[in-house]
């Protein structure tokens, strides 16, 4: 987080990562893909995302493995149990910033 307690884009990237791997295993295009069709996160280079899994794994949040069967191999990504509890840690922070952004936008709709 910054000094204004906002989160960046790299934090940012790593939350929603974790959160799309709730869904289930995933390999890195499929998450690269939704990323980038976000507004607020994309274009996001696929040497940046493979950082984030990158670190994610060494800190023990996610796993990965290759998928082999059927066409050109593929790392597969999941969520461990301690990367569910990091993100839940993260959820009240996230609450609380999706407020505090509600509270502008109503005073702007005001003007």
């Amino acid at each position: 987080m910054n000094r204004w307690g906002w989160i960046n884009k790299k934090e940012l990237i790593s939350v929603w990562v974790l959160a799309m791997l709730l869904e289930g295993e995933m390999h890195g295009y499929e998450m690269l893909r939704r990323v980038n069709e976000s507004p607020l996160m994309g274009p996001l280079n696929p040497g940046g995302l493979y950082r984030v899994l990158r670190e994610l794994e060494m800190e023990g949040l996610v796993e990965s493995s290759w998928d082999t069967r059927g066409g050109p191999a593929r790392r597969m990504y999941r969520i461990t149990e301690r990367g569910k509890r990091w993100l839940l840690s993260w959820k009240q922070y996230l609450v609380e910033q999706k407020n505090f952004l509600e509270n502008i936008i109503n005073k702007l709709e005001e003007v």
